[in-house]
């Protein structure tokens, strides 16, 4: 997730089904690379496209 971009709104973590995505609000959050199954549903929730695909 792009610290520039995201502006912790939550949207991300609560459309995760894993759970990967963790930050406070308001604030840049992080997805963890050992729960992502890389489904993409963050990326696609994400208003700010602040979620990388690498």
């Amino acid at each position: 997730i792009d610290p520039d971009r995201c502006t912790g709104c939550r949207l991300c973590a609560i459309k995760c089904p894993q759970e990967a995505v963790s930050g406070e609000k308001k604030a840049p959050h992080r997805i963890d690379q050992e729960k992502c199954i890389k489904c993409g549903i963050c990326y696609e929730a994400c208003k700010f496209e602040a979620v990388v695909v690498r």
